[in-house]
């Protein structure tokens, strides 16, 4: 571009003209797409209207030279690399040209220190300007994205999502909460966002809630009653989480609100039914405890005048009182037996402590298999009355056991009298009685209708009596099973039944070796 060093006015219009093209190629620009070959035409244009001011000033070494870092700057701010190189190259040449055509010594040595100087300004500030642009807004378009996915997330989660300040009070409010947690609590947005936390959080529920949201140092996890519109309660399991920054400071807290109504009121009514449970079982504990130790007290009562009729009974059936004619002997000897029965019930209340209770019973070595033995003679005769095929296999010829014998005599009888008593007329009964490496074998069982399921589970329970129809009434105090199961526990043993309704019945007891 020509140049001249003496004033000129006419380049004061081409510097006019070529700022009125400019500022028309930006407003057609600006109406356009953003990517419109006239968003680059405008910046340029000011270049050479740069060139025409300072020819018009007559000095290349004016004022005007510095505008040229407009262009560049506007190219690194909105424009793209190749647009802030183009910038850079069109101001160098308008700087250096002047000197280049006219030279010294209009322009001296200090003119192209000074033309240098801005060039090499042009060529730092452009790129810089547009790498720290582009940085920026790489990293804006990073947040937006990170910003709208956690929107989104926030927004469509299937439970309550709020947002607080760091710093919680009871008169702070939520200042963005979801569509789930609106619907949890009866509320619409502005509703909810607008409300204190104590005017949704039950008042005694409330200092946990800002003791643990005061708590920033960790993420918490605690259960509290929220307020629904309506005014009932609803129970929600919240977690707290801090959402830090890039400096790892804490500008707000996130909650996660669930609703765990129905599962706190479920908790509940099973903690109502474990306590009613707990205290039915004590009064059933204590009205066993006052039973057992009322008939212990009348059944010793009951003894010693038992023991006397009965002894009275025997002397007038004997006729050590006198002769009897045959028909008041018959009922002296009606009573003996009917006193003697009785005594035997009694002697089983008397006796039903030493089975039920800890305390240590008459330890010797015992014979079971001489035990066995003594015990089927005293009810053989009840068998064979009933016409009952009794089948024994006793192979305890060497088991012995730690115990005391009368007791263990007595279980056994008691098993084999049920089985006997329960057994119809022409039944059978088997007994199997055989030692392992640790334990005394004694298997009992018979033909009779059988035990079901519901009544096994009782059956051992002290004065229970299996029911039975009309054409079988039911006899017996129900202690002997329950007798049998004492004993057997006080020598360290089991007692176990297995049986189906008309199939009959097996009892094992199982006795540990010496």
């Amino acid at each position: 571009m020509p140049h001249s060093t003496v004033p000129d006015g006419s380049w004061w219009l081409a510097a006019l003209g070529l700022l009125v093209l400019m500022v028309l190629a930006g407003a057609v620009a600006s109406s356009g797409p953003s990517e419109h070959w006239l968003h680059t035409l405008a910046p340029l244009l000011l270049i050479p209207a740069v060139q025409a001011l300072r020819a018009a000033d007559g000095n290349a070494l004016s004022g005007f030279a510095y505008m040229l870092l407009l262009p560049t700057i506007w190219f690194a701010l909105y424009g793209r690399l190749r647009e802030v190189a183009l910038s850079i190259l069109g101001g160098s040449l308008v700087v250096i040209l002047p000197l280049i055509l006219i030279g010294a010594p209009r322009y001296p040595a200090v003119g192209w220190r000074g033309a240098a100087l801005l060039i090499i300004v042009l060529a730092t500030v452009g790129p810089l300007v547009h790498n720290l642009v582009a940085t920026a807004r790489e990293q804006t378009m990073t947040a937006e994205l990170s910003s709208a996915r956690f929107r989104a997330v926030f927004d469509d989660a299937p439970v309550g999502m709020a947002l607080t300040p760091e710093h919680v009070r009871a008169d702070s409010s939520f200042f963005l909460v979801n569509t789930a947690l609106c619907a949890m609590l009866g509320r619409d947005h502005a509703e909810l966002m607008s409300l204190p936390l104590r005017a949704i959080c039950e008042h005694d529920d409330l200092p946990t809630l800002l003791i643990d949201a005061a708590d920033t140092e960790r993420s918490a996890q605690f259960e509290v009653r929220l307020r629904h519109r309506s005014g009932r309660t609803v129970w929600a399991a919240i977690s707290r989480a801090r959402l830090t920054d890039l400096r790892g400071q804490s500008p707000q807290i996130a909650w996660q609100v669930q609703d765990i109504t129905g599962r706190a009121e479920t908790d509940n009514a099973l903690l109502d039914a474990l306590d009613l449970e707990r205290a039915a079982t004590e009064r059933l504990r204590n009205a066993d405890r006052a039973r057992t130790e009322l008939v212990s007290s009348i059944s010793h009562d009951l003894r010693t005048p038992l023991t006397a009729a009965l002894g009275y009974a025997e002397m007038l059936a004997d006729g050590d009182m006198g002769a009897l004619s045959a028909q008041q002997s018959a009922t002296a000897a009606t009573i003996a037996r009917s006193l003697t029965k009785l005594s035997t019930i009694v002697g089983e209340l008397v006796n039903l402590p030493v089975g039920s209770d800890e305390r240590a019973v008459s330890v010797q070595p015992v014979d079971l298999h001489l035990v066995l033995e003594d015990s089927l003679h005293m009810v053989a005769i009840q068998s064979a009355l009933r016409d009952q095929q009794l089948t024994v296999t006793n192979n305890l010829q060497s088991a012995r056991v730690e115990g005391d014998p009368v007791l263990l005599e007595r279980a056994l009888v008691n098993l084999l009298s049920n089985a006997v008593k329960y057994t119809p007329v022409h039944g059978s009964v088997a007994v199997a009685a055989h030692a392992d490496a640790s334990h005394a074998i004694i298997s009992i069982s018979d033909t009779g209708e059988g035990i079901s399921a519901d009544d096994q589970l009782r059956i051992f329970d002290r004065f229970y009596r299996a029911p039975r129809d009309e054409h079988h009434p039911v006899n017996g105090t129900g202690l002997g099973l329950a007798i049998v199961k004492a004993i057997t526990t006080q020598h360290g043993g089991t007692i176990t039944v297995r049986s189906d309704p008309g199939q009959g019945s097996v009892f094992v007891l199982r006795l540990p070796l010496q």
